[in-house]
């Protein structure tokens, strides 16, 4: 899905937790914070060129 979000313009993190297609519940937050961040229609990407926000965990990365 990787490969295919990126090659279709996509701007994409990754947050490789361990646990597969399900999230955790200590994941939700940082998946609501970025889907608050990015509104549809926002320019500039607000993670793009800056990286991501210092609370995400370890195991998240932008993906270039």
């Amino acid at each position: 899905m990787t490969e295919r979000l990126l090659g279709n313009g996509h701007f994409v993190i990754n947050c490789n937790h361990g646990l597969g297609h399900s999230l955790a519940a200590e994941v939700w937050p940082y998946a609501f914070r970025f889907l608050m961040d990015h509104p549809r229609g926002v320019e500039p990407l607000p993670y793009d060129g800056v990286g991501l926000p210092e609370e995400f965990p370890e195991y998240c990365s932008i993906v270039e």
